[in-house]
């Protein structure tokens, strides 16, 4: 999931809060060492040997400190399977170009491009692990227009706020907001339009 904030046009930027959720099945050599350490969830300090290295493209300051946890469960289908969840949560500045030729009726695509620099691919969760993930989080890219991604100046376009795909170990995802234009319409440009139009009875004035 993310949150989007702090649009600034000036500096072609803007933050973003990520919460990034992970799955992978541990090595069966490993099985009981994992489940051992981090098979209660409980232990925040505990890290596998080995878990996905998130890059996010275009940064230009990092906000917060990454923050990360990883807990182990075992398939309740194969006692053979483990796999591992983690979560990070990173709050980045992330620089965007901004289209501004329409102004005040544009839209802006606002891009995140996650890396896992560490594996050569990276998909979905598989289907028979959805039933062990939180309803909340089985969709790949989870938008919350509500309380999450609003913003004074922008929305969340209605017929697509966002679209996202995988390209081998990225996952690219784009919110597409569109520009809240009433007020520069009505504070902008019909005001230059009423004293536009005065003009038009400068023909009355005495010469």
């Amino acid at each position: 999931s993310a949150c989007i904030s702090d649009l600034e046009v000036k500096t072609e930027s803007f933050c973003c809060e990520l919460i990034v959720h992970t799955l992978w099945r541990c090595p069966t050599e490993e099985n009981e060492a994992a489940m051992e350490a981090g098979g209660d969830g409980l232990d925040e300090t505990w890290e596998p040997d080995w878990f996905p290295r998130v890059k996010v493209w275009n940064i230009c300051a990092e906000l917060t400190e990454r923050t990360k946890r990883f807990s182990a469960r075992r398939d309740e289908t194969r006692a053979d399977v483990v796999w591992i969840a983690g979560q990070m949560t990173l709050n980045v500045k992330i620089t965007e170009a901004y289209d501004l030729l329409s102004f005040p009726f544009d839209m802006q695509d606002l891009t995140l491009r996650l890396e896992v620099d560490n594996t050569t691919k990276i998909a979905p969760y598989p289907v028979d692990a959805l039933n062990r993930i939180e309803t909340r989080w089985r969709a790949p890219v989870l938008v919350l227009p509500k309380g999450v991604a609003r913003l004074p100046d922008f929305e969340l376009n209605r017929d697509v706020p966002v679209s996202y795909k995988y390209i081998r170990n990225e996952l690219v995802i784009v919110f597409v907001y569109e520009r809240a234009y009433q007020y520069h319409l009505w504070n902008s440009y019909a005001l230059l339009a009423g004293i536009a139009s005065i003009s038009i009875a400068i023909w009355s004035l005495p010469a």
